[in-house]
């Protein structure tokens, strides 16, 4: 009979790492052109890619060698996985990868301590308030005493914020219709 040969040969995961070692997961962060450890692998025949489904139900499953594309993770083994070329590699445990050192040039630099601060500089800096600046212009404070209008605040705007008060109270119950009537009807006033 010819034709494709549709029965293809699976290996399971745990026998490929018990064959060729506990591989590391390798993080494409650029242009495998450019990569040179994954080159080294693909060199010597150490590369499997893990198909990962991010649609349905399918299995994982990995091949030997490198194949570019989405939804891949890429794995590198201690030792060659030529004679497995060609095979389905099923039953993927992630507990059998091998986490090694990062290297010291991979590393991020270590976080420094915050800066402490000097106590006695801040009780010597409230001491010597500094000037303000002079583009700050002060305004007299305004005090009532139970609700009554000072000399520089005038029965109108007492009348006014009572209104504004009810329009926010209005607001606060969900009646913005209400609400926009009311200043609508301030400032026709």
């Amino acid at each position: 009979m010819s034709g494709p040969d549709f029965h293809v040969k699976t290996i399971r995961f745990s026998n490929l790492v018990q064959a060729a070692g506990r591989p590391e997961p390798h993080l494409l962060l650029m242009d495998p052109e450019k990569d040179s450890a994954l080159k080294a692998a693909m060199k010597k025949e150490r590369v499997m890619t893990l198909f990962q489904q991010t649609v349905g139900n399918a299995a994982e499953h990995g091949i030997v060698g490198f194949e570019k594309g989405a939804a891949r993770q890429y794995l590198i083994f201690p030792k060659s996985l030529h004679r497995f070329a060609g095979k389905r590699i099923i039953g993927i445990k992630y507990d059998l990868l091998e986490s090694g050192p990062v290297p010291k040039s991979q590393r991020a630099p270590k976080p420094h301590a915050p800066k402490k601060k000097d106590p006695k500089k801040k009780m010597r800096a409230d001491k010597d308030d500094p000037p303000e600046p002079r583009n700050i212009v002060r305004f007299p404070e305004i005090k009532s005493h139970a609700g009554e209008p000072t000399d520089e605040e005038t029965r109108e705007v007492t009348e006014l914020k009572k209104q504004v008060k009810r329009a926010m109270d209005a607001l606060e119950k969900g009646k913005q219709v209400a609400a926009f009537n009311l200043l609508k009807q301030i400032m026709q006033e």
